[in-house]
C-alpha cells in the first residue's frame, strides 16, 4: 500500500481529520504528510475545510473527501426492482433513483439497468465515475461477474453483468453478493463505522427475498474459493420421518410462513394477511416468527463458534424485528461457546446495499493511487 492510498484510507473512514491526526494515524512524517494532502487536494480527491477548535480564535485545518468530483455508481438488484445510488469515495449519496420492475423478465431488467445507469452518467458527465458495483440477489459468480440466478425474474439465468456493463459503458464493473454489501455499507457508512471491528458475522433477511450471511475477518470480507460463503438458507434444520431433510430456506421465505401458518391452522392466507396478524399479536403468527428466530439463532450460533468474532449484525426487514431479534439473542447466548459476542441491529437503511456495492468502487479506485 502506497503511503498517498494510505492517507486517503484514513481520510474516507475518519475525516473531515486534519494533518496531525493523518500523521499520529499512519506514522507517516509531517513532510511527506504535507506533501501528499497537497497531491490529493490537486487532483481533487480531497478538499481542505476549517474547524474551530476549543481555544478561541484557533482554528485547525481539516481535510474530506471531495464529493464533487470523484464518484461510484452502487446498483442493488432484486426480484422486485432495481435501488441506485451515485456516491463519493467515502459513501455518501449524492443522487438516488429506485425502480420496481413492472413484469420482471430478463430483457426488461436489463434496459431498466441501462436507463437508470444512462441517467447517473448524464447527469455526472463532467465527473470521473471509477465504475459500476452491483448487490445482486440470488446466486452469484462474483469473480466472473455473472448472475447465476434470481428467482422470480423471468429468464434471468447465467447473465454476465460484469461484461455486459463494460461493453457497454467502458467501465470497471464488479458484482457482489447482496449480503456482503449490507456488510460493507455498514462498515464503512454503518453500525461498525466508528468501531475498530475486524471480526464480524451479519445476517440479512427479508421475507420476500430470503437470508444470507456475511463473513468480516481480519477487516476482509471472505467469500470461499467460489464466492458462495454464507448461504444460511442452505442450513439443514429438521428431518422428517419418511427421511426428507428440511433447510431454512425451506420456513424463511413467505411462502414458507404461509406454509408454516397453513400447517398449524388448517387456513390458508395471503401474505399481506399473515403480517396483518403478526402486527396484532396473533398467537400463531408469532409462534412462527419465534421458531424462525430460534433457527437463526442455531445458524448463527454455529457461525459464532466456527468464527469467533467480535460483533454479530442483525439486518433485519419487515414486520416485528423484535421478535427475531430476541429469539436470536436469547439462543446465541443460551448455546454458544463463546456468549459475550456483541448482538447490535444494523442501520439498516433501504440504500444499504447499493452504498455498498458502491464502496466496492471505492476501494478499487482508492487502490490505484
Amino acid at each position: 500500500m502506497t503511503k498517498l492510498e494510505q492517507l486517503m484510507r484514513q481520510i474516507i473512514k475518519h475525516g473531515p481529520i486534519s494533518k496531525k491526526e493523518l500523521q499520529e494515524r499512519t506514522g507517516v512524517s509531517w513532510g511527506t504528510v504535507s506533501g501528499l494532502i497537497t497531491q490529493l487536494v490537486e487532483d481533487r480527491f480531497v478538499v481542505p475545510s476549517v474547524r474551530q477548535t476549543s481555544d478561541v480564535g484557533r482554528k485547525a485545518e481539516e481535510f474530506d473527501v471531495n464529493s464533487a468530483d470523484h464518484l461510484c455508481i452502487g446498483i442493488d438488484l432484486s426480484q422486485c426492482g432495481l435501488l441506485g445510488v451515485v456516491t463519493d469515495l467515502r459513501g455518501r449519496i449524492v443522487m438516488k433513483r429506485e425502480q420496481i420492475f413492472q413484469t420482471p423478465e430478463k430483457e426488461e431488467v436489463l434496459q431498466e439497468i441501462f436507463k437508470m445507469t444512462d441517467a447517473f452518467l448524464e447527469a455526472f458527465s463532467d465527473k470521473t465515475v471509477w465504475g459500476i458495483g452491483f448487490s445482486v440477489q440470488g446466486i452469484v459468480e462474483i469473480y466472473e461477474g455473472v448472475s447465476v440466478l434470481i428467482s422470480g425474474i423471468k429468464d434471468w439465468e447465467n447473465v454476465p453483468l460484469k461484461d455486459i456493463m463494460k461493453d457497454r459503458y467502458g467501465l470497471q464493473t464488479y458484482t457482489e453478493h447482496d449480503p456482503n454489501c449490507a456488510m460493507l455499507a455498514e462498515r464503512f457508512v454503518g453500525c461498525l463505522k466508528n468501531r475498530q471491528v475486524t471480526e464480524a458475522t451479519l445476517l440479512t433477511f427479508n421475507p420476500m427475498f430470503g437470508a444470507g450471511i456475511s463473513i468480516m475477518t481480519r477487516g476482509q470480507i471472505c467469500h470461499g474459493i467460489r464466492g458462495r460463503a454464507g448461504e444460511v438458507g442452505c442450513n439443514p434444520v429438521d428431518i422428517t420421518k419418511d427421511g426428507t431433510w428440511h433447510h431454512l430456506e425451506d420456513y424463511l421465505s413467505a411462502n414458507g410462513l404461509l406454509e408454516a401458518y397453513r400447517s398449524r391452522t388448517g387456513k390458508t392466507l395471503t401474505y399481506e394477511e399473515f403480517v396483518r396478524l403478526l402486527e396484532q399479536g396473533d398467537d400463531h403468527c408469532t409462534a412462527i416468527y419465534q421458531q424462525l428466530g430460534r433457527y437463526f439463532g442455531f445458524a448463527l450460533s454455529i457461525a459464532n463458534n466456527y468464527l469467533n468474532p467480535e460483533v454479530i449484525i442483525l439486518n433485519i426487514d419487515g414486520v416485528q424485528q423484535k421478535i427475531l431479534y430476541d429469539e436470536i439473542s436469547r439462543i446465541v447466548k443460551a448455546v454458544s461457546f463463546d456468549p459475550e459476542v456483541q448482538i447490535i441491529i444494523s442501520k439498516a437503511l433501504s440504500e444499504m446495499k447499493a452504498i455498498g456495492a458502491a464502496m466496492i468502487i471505492s476501494e478499487k479506485a482508492v487502490a490505484t493511487l
